[in-house]
């Protein structure tokens, strides 16, 4: 299933297009407060960024945070351009730095990431979801650690009515996909469709525990290099290959292993299916 998630941002960035967008408001002189529907982030800079809505970083120019970036519960952040095939609308080049840490809370969803020339996203602490509905990133440079815990949306992949996955029309999934993370990455207890860490250079663990996914190809730890150790225990299955067909097949599937310079531990020892190799 993880190879139709780019699809889906597409259809999420198309709304990108319809009228409505209100500015979202300053809240003191240093930081900034973003709530109401479609309200988009201009570029500046500011203290600290809190959004409360479904929120947008406009699509040119740079948005610094010099501290915190707090996703409310329920609340939505997108930062994240791959253009539109359909409708030929180019990638965005927009520049998201936040100097602190970036935390996703109850219910709420993280979209960052980085498409086309001149574009960069820098967390320079740590990533963390505290029961996030879902957290997705692509050439995404997090200094920090990865640290995601509980959250989704009960372990199904039946189409959400409403909600940012609602939105999209597309069930719920948290994926890291070719970003440089510095320290850890953990995700422990995600209940969701899917979870994929994927194309990723770790520089400490990555830690995969107590995930439990509705797909038959959850979880998707693919191609990573990983400085450290890869732990895998008690989820509902991982994989380290990667389906070739875009009709959901399950099979057949391309072998995409990992380069891990400490241990495998658990489920990450050998390859999925056929099980030979390491994974």
């Amino acid at each position: 299933m993880g190879r139709i998630r780019p699809l889906a941002l597409i259809v999420a960035l198309s709304a990108f297009g319809l009228g409505g967008a209100v500015q979202a408001s300053a809240a003191g002189a240093n930081n900034f407060t973003c709530s109401g529907n479609f309200a988009f982030i201009p570029a500046g800079s500011y203290g600290s960024l809190t959004v409360q809505g479904f929120c947008l970083v406009a699509p040119t120019g740079t948005v610094t945070i010099a501290h915190d970036v707090v996703v409310a519960p329920g609340a939505v952040l997108l930062a994240n351009y791959p253009g539109n095939p359909n409708t030929g609308a180019p990638a965005g080049r927009a520049n998201v730095t936040v100097g602190g840490n970036v935390i996703v809370e109850s219910g709420a969803v993280l979209v960052i990431g980085c498409f086309g020339p001149g574009c960069k996203e820098v967390i320079s602490g740590n990533l963390v979801g505290d029961g996030a509905l879902g957290i997705i990133t692509h050439a995404t440079s997090i200094e920090g650690s990865v640290l995601e815990s509980a959250g989704g949306n009960g372990g199904t992949c039946a189409p959400p009515t409403s909600g940012f996955f609602g939105f999209i029309h597309h069930p719920g999934f948290s994926v890291y996909d070719g970003d440089n993370i510095g320290g850890n990455v953990v995700v422990d207890g995600y209940q969701s469709c899917w979870l994929g860490v994927n194309h990723d250079q770790v520089g400490g663990n990555v830690v995969v525990v107590n995930n439990n996914l509705a797909d038959l190809d959850a979880v998707e730890i693919l191609n990573n290099t990983i400085m450290g150790n890869l732990v895998c225990q008690q989820n509902s299955m991982v994989w380290d290959s990667a389906e070739l067909s875009e009709t959901g097949s399950l099979f057949p599937r391309v072998p995409e292993p990992n380069t891990v310079n400490g241990n495998r531990i658990g489920q990450c020892v050998t390859a999925s299916p056929p099980g030979s190799g390491p994974f």
